[in-house]
């Protein structure tokens, strides 16, 4: 059985709302594979290799999250110093 019969059938037996959220992440990674190709098409080909397993780089990861000068403010600038404090609430380090 192919992975697209297996698909099929799993969406046969499953709940709408399961439906709704399965729907919704094809959609949103057709689209970011659409611009992910845009824009190593706009770079060339000899500058942007896909990376190995279909891996994007962090920074093309961060591209594609629109931030408004808000939030970016609102980054916190000791992140890399303090990155225990704000994944696991550690105390702070002294910057």
């Amino acid at each position: 059985m192919t992975t697209k019969e297996r698909l099929m059938q799993e969406l046969e037996s499953a709940p709408d709302d399961l439906l709704e959220a399965v729907l919704d992440f094809i959609l949103t990674t057709k689209e970011q594979s659409s611009q992910i190709r845009i824009t190593q098409s706009e770079l060339g080909s000899s500058q942007s290799e896909a990376p190995p397993n279909g891996m994007r780089s962090l920074l093309d990861l961060l591209d594609s999250m629109p931030l408004s000068p808000e939030e970016l403010a609102s980054l916190p600038h000791d992140g890399a110093e303090n990155h225990d404090h704000y994944l696991y609430g550690a105390p702070k380090k002294s910057v």
